[in-house]
């Protein structure tokens, strides 16, 4: 099971392992305004203040792709269950 916390100030999020007690770092160039585990705990993805929506690998702490929103922050995402669908959420 994976909980994922952040430091917006530091533009870096950990995935935390709570069976192991193993920890990966995200770090970007951007603050990270969420975040959100896939079903399976494999994939992470991160809404970020430029407007992008990351995703991680949550073993390696890898970038594996950025998607852009739009003009403006990306406040929060979300990913389905089944993993199929993606939502990002923003003030503009």
């Amino acid at each position: 099971m994976l909980f994922v916390s952040g430091k917006r100030a530091y533009n870096e999020a950990f995935a935390y392992d709570v069976t192991t007690g193993r920890y990966t770092q995200l770090t970007t160039n951007k603050t990270i305004n969420g975040t959100s585990v896939s079903k399976d705990g494999k994939t992470l993805a991160s809404s970020c203040i430029d407007g992008t929506v990351r995703f991680w690998n949550a073993d390696s702490g890898a970038r594996l792709r950025q998607l852009q929103r739009r003009p403006g922050d990306s406040d929060a995402v979300a990913l389905a269950p089944e993993g199929n669908v993606l939502a990002s959420a923003g003030r503009n």
